[in-house]
C-alpha cells in the first residue's frame, strides 16, 4: 500500500478495526510507526532508522522485531503477549517488564543488552544467543521446558540458576 503521507498511513492503521496483523519490512526511512488498536501480531524487520516502537495495544500476543539497529528500548509490553522474538537489534539496551502471559522469549544478537527483567512463571522457552553484554539472568522459572543459550560469554561465565541448580557452559566458541 502506498500512502500520500505518514499521517495518512497512521490514520489508516490506527482507525482500521479489521487489521489484526501487521508486518513492516525493509523500510529504510521509517522512524516511527502507528499501532492499530486491535492488533494481535506485529512484526518489524529491517528498518534501520527506527528508534522506537509505538505503545502496544493490550491485544498484542506476538511481537517480532529484527534488524532494527537504532532501536534502544521497547514500549511497555501488552498483558496478553505470549511470544517476544528479538534479533539483530544491536542498540537494544534493556527490556521492559515481561508480562505474566509470556511463554516464549527469543533474543538473538542483541549486543547492548546487559540484563533481563524477572522471567514470568509462564515462560516455557528461552533462547539467548549472541548477547555478549548480557551479564546476568534472573532465576529461571520452573515452567521452563526448553533453554538455549550460546555466544553470551559473560552469562556463560556466571551461569544460570534453575531452582537450586546452576547451569554453566564451558563453550568458548571453538
Amino acid at each position: 500500500m502506498n500512502f500520500p503521507s505518514r499521517q495518512a498511513m497512521a490514520g489508516y492503521f490506527w482507525d482500521n478495526p479489521h487489521l489484526n496483523g501487521l508486518q513492516v519490512e525493509g523500510s529504510s526511512d521509517l522512524t516511527f510507526m502507528p499501532a492499530p488498536s486491535k492488533l494481535t501480531h506485529l512484526a518489524v524487520s529491517n528498518c534501520p532508522m527506527l528508534s522506537s516502537l509505538p505503545e502496544l495495544p493490550d491485544s498484542v500476543v506476538e511481537l517480532v522485531v529484527s534488524k532494527c539497529p537504532l532501536l534502544t528500548s521497547l514500549p511497555e509490553l501488552a498483558s496478553a503477549l505470549t511470544e517476544l522474538l528479538i534479533s539483530d537489534c544491536s542498540s537494544l539496551a534493556s527490556l521492559p517488564a515481561l508480562p505474566n502471559s509470556l511463554e516464549i522469549l527469543w533474543l538473538d544478537d542483541c549486543c547492548s543488552l546487559k540484563s533481563l527483567p524477572t522471567l514470568p512463571s509462564s515462560l516455557t522457552y528461552l533462547r539467548l544467543s549472541g548477547c555478549p553484554s548480557l551479564t546476568c539472568c534472573p532465576q529461571l522459572p520452573s515452567s521452563l521446558i526448553r533453554l538455549h543459550y550460546s555466544n553470551c560469554p559473560q552469562l556463560m561465565h556466571h551461569g544460570l540458576k534453575l531452582g537450586g541448580l546452576t547451569i554453566t557452559c564451558n563453550d568458548t566458541g571453538r
